[in-house]
């Protein structure tokens, strides 16, 4: 009886044996472990929506609803995880590729600012635009890190100059396109209760 309840929290398993040949090792299984404390964990729930609630129904109705939640909150992590731990250098090389965009793009605010903004080309710092973009030459720059430099890296550090001054180039009263963009998005928001 007792090797039968053993069987709820171990598993056997097959080690050398020091004279050579294979004996069986009880192993605590974790998921074992884990199933059986689910099957507590249901079981206490239940007692107590059953024992100590007025509304049963009610009770009942809010666990299946957030315990449904809770399953697709935990599936929609392990997905991400999985899927980050397989990009996980492409991800490294994203945020690698963001910080340093980020930096090129202050430093140029900062210049242009101290050159007295010629043109009357005034960076745009903030907004989701400019988040938006700086996150897609991000991406597209982060297939480009390796260990050499380039023409294609050149053609790439030329892109980010254009698409950095280009959309901040005045296109009327208001500014550049990032700015002009933002302020779209911040007129249709004002429209959302």
């Amino acid at each position: 009886m007792s090797q039968q309840l053993k069987k709820l929290l171990y598993n056997k398993s097959f080690v050398d044996a020091p004279e050579g040949g294979h004996i069986a090792e009880w192993k605590i299984s974790p998921w074992k472990v884990f199933a059986l404390f689910i099957v507590f964990l249901i079981l206490a729930v239940f007692v107590y929506g059953w024992v100590f609630t007025e509304d049963r129904q009610n009770f009942f109705g809010n666990i299946v609803f957030y315990s449904i939640v809770l399953v697709l909150v935990i599936f929609g992590l392990w997905f991400a995880g999985k899927t980050a731990w397989s990009f996980k250098q492409r991800i490294t090389y994203f945020l690698i590729a963001f910080i340093l965009l980020w930096f090129l793009y202050w430093i140029l605010a900062i210049a242009f600012d101290a050159l007295g903004n010629p043109g009357g080309l005034d960076f745009h710092v903030g907004g989701s635009t400019l988040w938006v973009v700086l996150s897609l030459l991000a991406f597209i720059g982060a297939k480009r890190i390796d260990k050499h430099i380039d023409r294609n890296d050149m053609f790439f550090g030329l892109l980010v100059l254009a698409v950095f001054i280009g959309a901040n180039i005045p296109m009327n009263d208001t500014g550049g396109f990032l700015v002009n963009v933002d302020n779209i998005i911040n007129s249709i928001m004002s429209y959302l209760p």
